[in-house]
């Protein structure tokens, strides 16, 4: 990896700011980003002219300045965090060490620490160092247009010559939220969000900006990217890949576990988000909670049905966890499970419909604080064991520290099952054709029906009729 540290000369003559400094980061196909960590976390130039500043955010109308410097940890920079408004807003830029993947990932965390729900508008804005010879050359939807429909775009001045090619991705149709807007003026590029965020919530978004030798070699990282967007998330916290909203992604770097703020602050802030049944992001409703349904659903064809609903799961960012010849259950993320259990109900008819909730904010804490304990007891008993006396005094101590290893497994397992769990929801469904329900016995109950002549004729004459 190449890092240094170079001056935006340009930039700060251009905006009568004093010099911002910038971490170079470059990826294994040679393409740099220099990420001006210490003003706004923009692309300053990119690979030759690829950018003239670019990938600036802008939040509610204001313009999102680091107030100091940021940290570097790897090919991760995490700028300083800047408060707007009643808003906490903290930007990240990292740029994979990994072949195929020539980009930079933006991940900007938006929290709201006033005392009352607010719309925020981000708006991701900048300049190509294409200028005026920028076209359009593909984008999601097929043409050379740019609109709010389009989850990535590409830009270029010529093919495999000038500047590199560029792709820019903002969201994926799975996602919880979608641009506002989105468009390209000449070489100026533009895309906003619009969330209403609750007290005490942190959200996310995260876009990419890609850069590649031809256009063709951009759209294939593109594609693979928009195929399984969780690869690239990879390297996040759990919780910090949750609160992403513009993508659907699974995962992220497991938690940390002992001693960690973040995860305390994750509980009680319930920031694992949930649509409400009408599906608008901006209605949620309060997690960290763990949700199965179970669903019976009468249908004419049960393999046309289950592929549905299984079709429905993925496209939602979930999978299958098992199956059988009438029975399914997936994994769907929780903030699309109300969603994703109105369009499986939709398959059939509703015999039996069933929501269990519950709520493991004690649970989880109990888990954290006895793996913290543990742990500690374990560093102190490391500790003594470099000190004892004897080797029978030693071998005490092994043995006691073994035991605790093996019981802090058990807890650290039980806790990524159950954080994973508030993550991803659970929907079992059984499937009934109506030759099924023949053959089950139905027991035979006298109805007293409201009319003494529709009592003669008899409920099985009146269901024939219908």
């Amino acid at each position: 990896m190449r890092q240094r540290l170079t001056i935006l000369a340009g930039l700060a003559l251009c905006l009568g700011t004093t010099p911002a400094w910038a971490i170079d980061l470059t990826t294994r196909g040679g393409f740099l980003f220099d990420i001006s960590e210490q003003y706004d976390g923009s692309i300053g130039n990119g690979t030759i002219d690829a950018y003239d500043t670019c990938y600036g955010l802008e939040v509610n109308g204001t313009t999102y300045t680091a107030s100091g410097g940021g940290v570097v940890d790897g090919r991760r920079v995490t700028m300083a965090t800047a408060a707007i408004g009643q808003l906490s807003v903290t930007r990240t830029a990292f740029v994979p060490d990994e072949e195929g993947r020539d980009y930079v990932r933006y991940v900007d965390l938006i929290e709201n620490t006033g005392t009352s729900p607010t719309t925020v508008v981000a708006r991701y804005h900048g300049n190509l160092g294409s200028d005026s010879g920028t076209l359009v050359w593909g984008s999601s939807t097929g043409d050379d247009e740019v609109d709010a429909r389009d989850t990535w775009y590409g830009t270029d001045d010529e093919d495999g010559s000038g500047d590199p090619s560029l792709a820019h991705a903002f969201w994926s149709a799975s996602g919880r939220v979608r641009p506002s807007s989105a468009s390209i003026s000449r070489d100026n590029i533009e895309t906003s969000f619009s969330v209403e965020v609750r007290p005490g919530e942190t959200i996310a978004l995260m876009v990419f900006a890609f850069q590649g030798p031809s256009r063709a070699a951009v759209q294939s990282q593109v594609e693979a990217l928009l195929s399984n967007p969780s690869a690239a998330v990879s390297d996040l916290p759990r919780n910090e890949a949750a609160r992403i909203v513009n993508w659907s992604v699974r995962g992220g770097a497991l938690m940390p576990r002992v001693g960690s703020d973040e995860l305390a602050a994750l509980a009680a802030q319930g920031t694992l988000l949930a649509p409400e049944a009408s599906g608008l992001a901006s209605r949620l409703f309060e997690p960290p909670a763990v949700y199965l349904a179970t669903l019976a659903l009468a249908v004419r064809s049960v393999r046309e049905r289950m592929d549905e609903a299984i079709a429905i799961a993925e496209e939602l960012g979930g999978h299958v966890s098992s199956q059988d010849e009438a029975t399914l259950v997936v994994r769907v993320p929780a903030g699309r499970f109300r969603e994703a259990l109105d369009r499986v109900e939709r398959l059939g008819d509703v015999l039996v419909r069933r929501v269990a909730v519950q709520e493991p904010s004690e649970r989880l804490r109990d888990l954290r604080a006895r793996i913290r304990s543990a742990s500690e007891l374990r560093e102190r008993l490391q500790r003594l064991a470099s000190r004892a006396a004897n080797a029978s005094e030693a071998i005490a101590i092994q043995r006691e520290i073994e035991r605790l290893t093996q019981a802090i497994e058990l807890l650290e397992g039980e806790l990524a099952s159950l954080e994973d769990r508030v993550l991803f929801s659970t929907i079992a469904v059984s499937f009934q054709a109506p030759s099924m329900l023949e053959e089950q016995p139905v027991a035979r109950e006298r109805f007293g029906l409201p009319f003494p002549w529709l009592d003669q004729l008899g409920l099985p004459r009146l269901l024939g009729l219908y």
